[in-house]
C-alpha cells in the first residue's frame, strides 16, 4: 500500500482551511455582537469599533478553539480521523492494534500543536520515516494509515485467530486420543 505521506499533508490543509473558515465566521459573529452590545453610557463610533474588534478576536478565539477540540480531539477519538483524513480515507490507529483512547488523541494533538509552534520540527520525521510518523506519533505509538488497510488488518487478525483456535482444537483432540488408537 502506498505511503499516506502526501494525503496526510493535504488532509491537514483541509483541516486548516476548515479551521480558518470557522474562525472567520466566528470572528464576524463576534464583531457583530460586540458592536451591538455596548455597556458604555456614551456610545460613540470609536466605542462601537473597539467593541467590534474585541468581539472579532473573542469570536475567532472561541470558535477556533471549539473547532480544534471537535475536529482534532473529539472526531479523531471517536472515528480515528479528522475531517481532512476522512476526505482522503486515512485513519489514525495505534501501532499495537489496540483501541484509540481519548487521552492518547488529546496528548498526540497537543504535541502536534507544539510541533507546529516550534517551526514544524516535530513533523520532519513524517518526511523521512518509513511509516511517515511524526514526533507526536512516536510518543503516543500511533500511525496514520489508509482506511482500507484497517479492514485488511482486521480480516488478517480474524484469520490468524481462527486458524490458531482451529489448530488448538486439533492439538486438544490428539491429546485426548487413547494410546492404543495412536499406536495403530
Amino acid at each position: 500500500m502506498e505511503n499516506p505521506r502526501w494525503q496526510r499533508f493535504f488532509a491537514f490543509i483541509i483541516d486548516l482551511l476548515g479551521s480558518y473558515v470557522v474562525q472567520f465566521f466566528g470572528g464576524v459573529m463576534g464583531a457583530f455582537l460586540g458592536s451591538l452590545f455596548t455597556l458604555e453610557a456614551e456610545v460613540t463610533e470609536a466605542v462601537v469599533q473597539s467593541n467590534a474588534i474585541q468581539g472579532f478576536f473573542v469570536g475567532t478565539l472561541f470558535w477556533g478553539t471549539a473547532y480544534w477540540l471537535l475536529n482534532w480531539v473529539v472526531l479523531q477519538a471517536m472515528t480515528g480521523a479528522t475531517l481532512g483524513k476522512h476526505v482522503f480515507k486515512l485513519k489514525l490507529v495505534r501501532t499495537d492494534g489496540s483501541e484509540l483512547e481519548w487521552s492518547t488523541v488529546l496528548g498526540r494533538t497537543l504535541v502536534f500543536s507544539l510541533s507546529l509552534i516550534f517551526f514544524g520540527l516535530g513533523l520532519i520525521p513524517i518526511l523521512v520515516t518509513r511509516k511517515s510518523q511524526g514526533l507526536h506519533d512516536f510518543i503516543f505509538k500511533t500511525e496514520v494509515i489508509h482506511s482500507d488497510q484497517t479492514a485488511s488488518l482486521e480480516s488478517l487478525s480474524l484469520k490468524v485467530s481462527s486458524s490458531s483456535s482451529s489448530s488448538s482444537k486439533d492439538l486438544n483432540s490428539e491429546s485426548r486420543t487413547p494410546d492404543h488408537q495412536q499406536a495403530a
